[in-house]
């Protein structure tokens, strides 16, 4: 039900989005540039290995094979709905076809779901090296994820995304959970 929701949310979004002049479902058509978001989400992989080699994420925080392969490509496509699009579309309604050439509105966006990933530390007030590792990860990857969906489209961030997921996640979560 949650994901129907959040389906309908995120289509509401992305065509509030398109109206304001935003590529929203757009994805390219040259192939070459899917190994384009891999080669671009795999250094924020690399970075969350050597947080976990490092700092050691708890074990819940990978869904084992073979749900794995379905839950990321789900929670990719919330994130971007949720976390993104919505965020985006309510700016845009009042602000229009500025927010699609400043940085100035996708900044606030960025921060949504570092905070929300972290938000129990910062209630808190102690934050963990891990956690700080979290936060300052999760905003970069969705100042990235911002930037391909303003210039490429929501699908094209989706797959960014989900490049990521399946290299954490997925091909480094089922390792660890071996």
């Amino acid at each position: 039900m949650a994901l129907i929701v959040v389906s309908v949310i995120g289509a509401a979004a992305l065509a509030v989005l398109s109206k304001r002049g935003w590529r929203s479902v757009v994805l390219s058509e040259r192939t070459r540039e899917a190994a384009l978001w891999v080669a671009l989400a795999a250094p924020f992989a690399v970075l969350a290995i050597g947080a976990d080699l490092l700092l050691r994420f708890p074990r819940d925080i990978n869904v084992p094979a073979p749900w794995s392969v379905l839950f990321y490509p789900t929670m990719g496509f919330v994130v971007e709905g949720v976390f993104h699009a919505l965020p985006l579309a309510l700016l845009a309604l009042p602000f229009g076809a500025s927010l699609r050439t400043s940085w100035i509105w996708l900044a606030p966006v960025a921060l949504i779901e570092p905070v929300f990933q972290v938000r129990e530390a910062f209630a808190d007030s102690r934050i963990s090296a891990l956690e700080g590792f979290v936060f300052l990860q999760v905003l970069a990857i969705n100042i990235v994820e911002l930037h391909v969906f303003r210039r490429h489209g929501f699908l094209s961030a989706w797959s960014f995304r989900l490049s990521y997921y399946l290299l954490w996640h997925v091909a480094w979560g089922h390792l660890r959970l071996l």
